[in-house]
């Protein structure tokens, strides 16, 4: 039995199939998570499904995300058919394919492709260390027009600080 000051422990084993990932917010710990972060996943995952995956918790259910170590939290998920808002002002990341690992405070994406504003993406992978740092870093090959890229940044939120110069400019051609 528990005495009153006591945290329970968690140990958890599961397979995921055939998941809707818009559904994925009725599923997160959201005592644990700050408005922010917790705004992002809510509108984030538009649709697609998680193929495959697995996630594994164990530790005090009060060190949760356990960042000093108590405890180990692993998701691993193969996602497909995924349209992602990833940030206001841009266009949705559309058709994605990935393979996702939240791992403690962070996650991890690889082997992703898809496409962006009529740019297709054929490899990307991102990183966040930490939700709390919400510093995420995206690395991406693309193959497209750049016209469509020009568009793209043109009417995207960097749009105004790149100036009038690059909103004149003219681009096309093979990437």
């Amino acid at each position: 039995f528990l005495r009153p000051d006591d945290t329970p422990l968690i140990d958890l084993s599961a397979e995921v199939r055939d998941f809707d990932v818009s559904r994925l917010p009725a599923y997160l710990p959201v005592s644990r998570l700050k408005p922010k972060p917790l705004e992002w996943l809510d509108r984030a995952f538009v649709a697609g499904r998680v193929v495959a995956g697995r996630v594994e918790v164990t530790g005090p259910a009060r060190g949760f995300p356990y960042r000093a170590g108590e405890g180990r939290f692993v998701a691993d998920a193969r996602v497909e058919g995924l349209t992602l808002e990833y940030a206001q002002g841009w266009p949705a990341a559309e058709a994605l394919a990935l393979d996702a690992r939240f791992e403690g405070p962070g996650f991890s994406v690889a082997g992703a492709s898809g496409r962006l504003a009529g740019v297709r993406v054929v490899s990307a992978s991102a990183e966040l260390a930490d939700w709390r740092d919400s510093l995420l870093l995206v690395r991406a090959d693309a193959e497209g027009d750049a016209g469509d890229v020009h568009r793209l940044l043109a009417e995207s939120p960097l749009g105004p600080s790149l100036g009038e110069t690059f909103a004149r400019l003219e681009a096309a051609g093979p990437l």
